[in-house]
This record gives structure tokens, C-alpha cells and sequence, in this order.
């Protein structure tokens, strides 16, 4: 997989116009044995979107990537020689509102969305990322997975497996609305649920959102965000309950306090979910409802 990571980018940095970049692919000995014993689409989705970001802020110098054996754990990485980034923007790398709402914070760091899914992807794993970066030195993110060792024979060194801690869900079957005015949270949402197979159709206000309850009415789950424009959730989901009494409703919001979870409560939502979004919380919450 690493391999076809490294192919990959070696052509793209002729595309991007960026053929001045060494991209180096550093691995451990017996790297060959390494087994996955995990997604290995998602893994490669992370070092992807790193890689992706490593190369548009990367004039000069080498990109480098791979991973190491820290004990219990595999530590993947992907360092550049790039602009760096600030210290005091380091702390909202992967903060999607953040990131995505201030311009200067977005040119200077040169990170979108995708850390914010590579978090969420790397957290439900059952690993950690984090970067450091120095500005006009360069910067790296690193994270790690779990994993464990295979018997071996003497003349075989021991194997080290990538274990998922997560186990997704099969919900291919499944209807899912989200009602989510931010396009950047929706997008969020979606490849954070996208393993699980369900289908998910997007309302972009409260208004649409019933519109879809009543029209379509083979939904198995709602995911409500509560500041929305036209309607906002609590007035949604009054009307979607008196559409659909038992459709089971869990409230998205950015507000922790007790009087808002109340509130949510006393409108129908079934469970109440505090923004930013922990995937885990996300994937349990959703089981209840859809197996």
C-alpha cells in the first residue's frame, strides 16, 4: 500500500509542478512482514490527505513518509520541508470551524477539511494525531495505529498486525437525513459514515428536512443540527414528529448547556449530540437505532 502511496506522488508532483521535491519513502526493516489487519482504504486516505498538503505548501527540499515500530503501536508520519506552521495555529490544525472560517489561518497553515476527517478516521482506529512544525523549517504529522505481533519462526522475524479497535457497522440498508446547513459538516458527517454503507440524504435547513420526512417517509434515523436557517431544528423536528411519531431524531448542536438539551428534549430529539463531533460518539449514538 505504502508503495502505491509513493507512485502515486511520484507523478503527482510532476503535475503539480513540483518536480524540485524528493518524495522519499522511509520504511523499517522487514517492512514486508508488516500485516494489515485493519481498513486499509482508510489508512491510505490519511496519509493521502497529509501527503496532499505536504505537496502544495512543499516549494523545495523532500517529503518524507512511512512509519516506525513504537512498541505497541505503529507510527505513520509524512514530513516536509514547507512553509511550517505557526505555534499558536497548531492547536486548530484539525479544528474543522477553525480552519474553515478564517482565511489567513487557511493560507498560512494550508489545511482544509481533510484533517479534520483524518482525525475522526485515525480516532475510530483506536490511534492519535498530532504535528509538529517549526515556520520556514517544515512540518510533520504523525499518527498511530495499534497493532500486535505474529508468532513467527526463528527464521522469520514477528509480524506486526494493525488492529482496528472499531468495528463499523453494516447499515447498507439504512436511510439516514441530515439536516445540516454547514456544507463543511455535512461533507464531515458523510465520510465519517461512509464505511458503514448507509444512505444519507442531505437537508440544508429545517424546511427541507421536513419536506423529505413527508415525502419520503422510509427514513430510519434523523440527524438534526439545531441553528439552522428558514426552520431551525427544534421547530423541524415538532413538525417530524406530528409527520412520523417514532422515527428516532438525535440533535446536533454547538451549545453544551443543560436548558438547550432540555429544549431539545421537549421537542422530540431522542438523543442530543454536543459539536465538534466525536466520530466514535457518532457511529454508538447512530446504533442504537439503526442495529
Amino acid at each position: 500500500m505504502l508503495n502505491s502511496v509513493h507512485e502515486f506522488y511520484q507523478e503527482d508532483k510532476i503535475f503539480k509542478q513540483r518536480e524540485a521535491i524528493e518524495i522519499v519513502l522511509d520504511l523499517p526493516e522487514f517492512s514486508n512482514s508488516l500485516m494489515l489487519n485493519s481498513d486499509e482504504g482508510r489508512i491510505e486516505q490519511v496519509l493521502s490527505s497529509l501527503m496532499n498538503n505536504a505537496l502544495r505548501f512543499t516549494e523545495k527540499g523532500e517529503i518524507r513518509f512511512g512509519y516506525t515500530v513504537e512498541e505497541d503501536k505503529l507510527e505513520f508520519f509524512v514530513s516536509d520541508t514547507g512553509i511550517g506552521i505557526d505555534p499558536s495555529n497548531q492547536q486548530i490544525v484539525f479544528d474543522r470551524y477553525r480552519q474553515l472560517n478564517a482565511d489567513s489561518e487557511r493560507i498560512q497553515t494550508g489545511i482544509g477539511l481533510g484533517l479534520a476527517i483524518s482525525k475522526g478516521v485515525v480516532e475510530l482506529m483506536g490511534g492519535t494525531i498530532w504535528v509538529e512544525s517549526e515556520p520556514g523549517v517544515g512540518t510533520t504529522f504523525r499518527f498511530t495505529l495499534p497493532y500486535s505481533k505474529t508468532l513467527a519462526s526463528e527464521d522469520t522475524p514477528s509480524q506486526p498486525t494493525i488492529e482496528t479497535e472499531y468495528a463499523y457497522h453494516d447499515w447498507k440498508n439504512k436511510v439516514l437525513l441530515v439536516a445540516e446547513d454547514e456544507e463543511s459538516n455535512y461533507l464531515y458527517i458523510s465520510e465519517l459514515l461512509e464505511p458503514t454503507g448507509v444512505k444519507i440524504l442531505w437537508a440544508k435547513d429545517g424546511a427541507q428536512a421536513v419536506e423529505l420526512v413527508n415525502s419520503i417517509k422510509k427514513f430510519d434515523a434523523v440527524l438534526m443540527d439545531i441553528k439552522m436557517p428558514v426552520k431551525d431544528g427544534y421547530a423541524a423536528t415538532l413538525e417530524i414528529r406530528h409527520i412520523n411519531p417514532n422515527i428516532p431524531i438525535i440533535a446536533q448542536t454547538a451549545y453544551a448547556f443543560t436548558e438547550d438539551r432540555e429544549k431539545a428534549e421537549a421537542a422530540g430529539c431522542d438523543e442530543y449530540i454536543v459539536k465538534p463531533i466525536n466520530s466514535e460518539e457518532l457511529l454508538d449514538t447512530l446504533g442504537k437505532y439503526l442495529g
